[in-house]
């Protein structure tokens, strides 16, 4: 559409306007806008490049993913983190093509800075970042599920069930028992 195509357009214009630019492109969730957004993260400008992030995590598909896992490989700690949190929204945890590209211990590790930096308040990217910790089945991967969950409220039966057969799936009792103080 031609709204489509005057928000990429401002896209080069000031920092803020682009800023704003790239969350209504995110928010109207056109795919042609992926492309021009990526180009912001590499801008080297760390409003622009979260702005441009979160646009392209919002929109979805595989080229969105695939341009969130360029990212991972920022130098930028909250470039990396929240370009992880997008892959994992998006494949709502089923990581094994960040996996086969990072392999496992990297993208553990990317993926516990992330939940450790990042606000993860919403119950669905928690339950996202759940599944993405039973993928992965690492060491350490338990303590990372406790810790999402630690703020859910007990009625919230879904996402504590999830956690339950992450944790179970696991196989780290030893790890739990030591995280839970016994």
């Amino acid at each position: 559409s031609s709204a489509v195509e005057a928000l990429i357009d401002l896209l080069n214009d000031e920092d803020w306007v682009a800023v704003f630019a790239a969350g209504a492109l995110g928010r109207i969730k056109d795919r042609k806008a992926i492309r021009p957004l990526m180009r912001l993260v590499n801008s080297g400008k760390i409003d622009l490049q979260i702005a441009a992030i979160e646009a392209v995590g919002q929109i979805g598909g595989e080229e969105a993913v695939d341009g969130l896992m360029e990212a991972i490989d920022s130098a930028n700690p909250d470039v990396v983190h929240t370009a992880v949190k997008g892959v994992v929204r998006l494949t709502h945890g089923n990581i094994e093509k960040a996996v086969n590209r990072f392999g496992a211990e990297r993208f553990f590790n990317d993926l516990s800075d992330a939940m450790n930096n990042l606000d993860i308040e919403e119950t669905e990217v928690k339950m996202d970042f759940i599944q993405a910790f039973s993928v992965l089945r690492m060491q350490g991967g338990s303590v990372c599920i406790l810790r999402l969950i630690s703020s859910v409220e007990i009625d919230n039966p879904d996402i504590l069930q999830a956690a339950m057969d992450a944790l179970e799936s696991l196989d780290e009792e030893e790890t739990l028992i030591e995280a839970l103080g016994g």
